[in-house]
């Protein structure tokens, strides 16, 4: 098992990630749009290993390994179920932002902390979900559950009791371990808590089944554009879908992503 907390402290040292506020300190009434604030990750992880637990250390999350960690990307590789990713495609990358081109997000914490929100993930995009280290339990509910709650994040805390969260609804339910990977399909809301210090990788992606909702949500869905550019935003849908459903089976990649 190559990626430890050690491990990460040795390879990062005094690499700046950002941190954000635990569900215990929303607890506390901390708000939950608060800008992340930094923390040297070997800093971070000496804290960890001595015994530091979620009411004392923030939870590292969401962080791009592109962005802040670009030395771990030698490490990784994208799993067969998020291949081929249409958000690839060179008619569409420039529109995106940079770190979703390279989709890798990084989760570090220590036992007991669970994901401020209850969500589902932006435009339209399925997910998954590599436990690396430790062990984390997840929460899953099929969109309609939430289909009358707004908006796509809903804050919880660490005494939330979660099985009843959306009335009934009774959510799947997983304890995953190192090597287990989650797919997450396009809104189906989630959520996850640690059970022991934990790192965890995630990704995001597109393909057939999600495309032309992740299209519209994120291009054409946008108020007062002219028609001329919804006419053009429609041909280069069109043009996407059809490059890749010309490629006959999409390609299957290894499913581990560390490498």
């Amino acid at each position: 098992q190559k990626w430890t907390p050690a491990y990460l402290a040795t390879q990062l040292g005094d690499v700046q990630v950002p941190v954000q506020d635990s569900a215990v300190e929303h607890d506390a009434g901390s708000p939950a749009t608060r800008s992340p604030e930094h923390v040297s990750l070997a800093a971070y992880v000496r804290d960890l290993e001595a015994g530091a637990d979620s009411h004392t250390l923030p939870y590292i999350r969401n962080v791009f390994l592109s962005e802040y960690c670009p030395a771990l990307l030698e490490d990784v590789r994208v799993p067969g179920i998020a291949q081929p990713n249409w958000l690839l495609h060179p008619s569409l990358a420039p529109s995106l932002r940079a770190e979703w081109l390279n989709w890798f997000e990084l989760f570090i914490s220590p036992p007991a902390t669970r994901f401020p929100h209850v969500h589902v993930d932006r435009d339209h995009t399925h997910a998954w979900l590599l436990q690396v280290c430790g062990r984390k339990k997840v929460w899953m509910w099929p969109n309609e559950a939430g289909s009358t709650r707004k908006p796509e994040a809903l804050e919880v805390s660490s005494s939330d009791v979660l099985d009843t969260f959306f009335p009934g609804y009774e959510p799947t339910i997983g304890i995953i371990e190192p090597g287990d990977l989650v797919f997450i399909p396009e809104g189906w809301w989630h959520t996850a808590e640690s059970q022991s210090t934990s790192i965890t990788l995630s990704g995001n992606w597109v393909e057939q089944s999600n495309w032309e909702a992740f299209f519209d949500s994120h291009f054409l869905d946008q108020e007062d554009l002219p028609e001329g550019v919804h006419a053009v935003l429609r041909r280069l849908r069109s043009l996407v879908a059809d490059h890749y459903l010309s490629d006959g089976v999409p390609g299957s990649g290894p499913d581990s992503v560390i490498g």
